[in-house]
């Protein structure tokens, strides 16, 4: 694995010309054909033709399903297909989306989630309005397997209706999601890609750099879902307490930017997160992976926040109030 300090993956510029496409909805997969039905029903009832939109599925050699069947079946020649010669990997496959887009506009749209109608519409608006930011998105909504809403996931008024360069709304996690997030690609030309060592906070990290170096233009509207569901790779992380240690190693990759994002703030974030997925996963009678986490909490923990805790289960037998679920991110 690439160290998460390395440099970016390089991202080669595409020569100007008046033929691009707007966007590029690059639609990474693997081993999800049912949702991606979805997905890409969600894109071509947006689509905007192929002068204006390429739209293409980057599958990373899914081993349990057929989405070149579905893209066949529902793209009906508009939708392009991709398979990688090997399994590379969620970040790899990212980087593969970047290099494959020839857009002005980046939409990487994983196949387990959607968009809901206006998103590119409102996205094209704001581009058109702040055409020196360097990213843009809209709110979204956590859905699970079923499409049902678990977690409206808020809005994204805080960053305000101009160019915003504000960090610190990053500093307890992410307010953005792939879903509702579409990045200039003269931005990954200018960064670089998403850091290969980092698995869980890849989208943290380059959401980071790019807001720092050319700012944000937000949608407060929630116009793309983000689908949650027990069986993802976020899951397995959280049992193992290893998307905690990946937002530590994401710290100190921003830190080495000279990104000043305070350290404290990030590493309470942490804390609190260990402890809320230990009582979620007690909750589950995961007894493995509540020990992992409360592992995790203890070697970090300040003797303040130990004696909190001690005195939580105590009192109330129930974990004290810094235990309640914190929003993805």
């Amino acid at each position: 694995m690439v160290a998460p300090d390395a440099a970016p993956p390089a991202i080669d510029s595409l020569s100007a010309s008046p033929n691009r496409p707007l966007f590029s909805v690059m639609i990474p997969t693997f081993n999800c054909a049912e949702y991606l039905r979805v997905c890409l029903r969600s894109v071509l009832a947006q689509d905007l033709g192929p002068e204006i939109m390429q739209i293409e599925v980057i599958d990373d050699c899914s081993t349990l399903d057929d989405p070149e069947a579905v893209v066949r079946e529902l793209g009906s020649g508009r939708v392009a297909f991709t398979r990688q010669a090997h399994n590379v990997g969620a970040v790899a496959n990212f980087n593969s989306c970047i290099r494959r887009a020839t857009g002005e506009l980046v939409h990487i749209l994983h196949g387990d989630d959607y968009v809901l109608n206006g998103f590119y519409t409102a996205i094209s608006q704001r581009a058109a309005e702040h055409p020196t930011a360097g990213m843009y998105a809209t709110a979204v909504k956590f859905v699970d397997e079923a499409g049902t809403v678990r977690n409206n996931g808020g809005s994204l008024s805080c960053f305000g209706v101009e160019v915003s360069h504000q960090i610190r709304r990053f500093e307890a996690g992410t307010p953005l999601q792939f879903a509702g997030t579409v990045v200039r690609r003269d931005s990954y030309e200018q960064l670089g890609g998403f850091l290969p060592g980092l698995v869980h906070v890849a989208d943290w990290e380059m959401w980071i750099r790019i807001v720092a170096s050319r700012g944000i233009a937000a949608v407060p509207e929630q116009l793309a879902a983000y689908r949650i569901f027990e069986a993802s790779h976020s899951s397995g992380l959280a049992r193992t307490a290893e998307n905690l240690a990946d937002i530590e190693r994401g710290l100190r990759v921003v830190q080495e930017r000279g990104i000043a994002l305070r350290e404290h703030v990030v590493l309470l974030s942490v804390r609190r997160r260990a402890q809320s997925q230990a009582f979620r996963l007690a909750q589950r009678g995961d007894r493995e992976g509540e020990r992992a986490n409360l592992k995790f909490w203890e070697a970090r923990a300040t003797p303040r926040e130990r004696l909190r805790r001690l005195v939580g289960l105590v009192l109330h037998r129930t974990p004290p109030s810094t235990w309640q679920e914190t929003p993805p991110g």
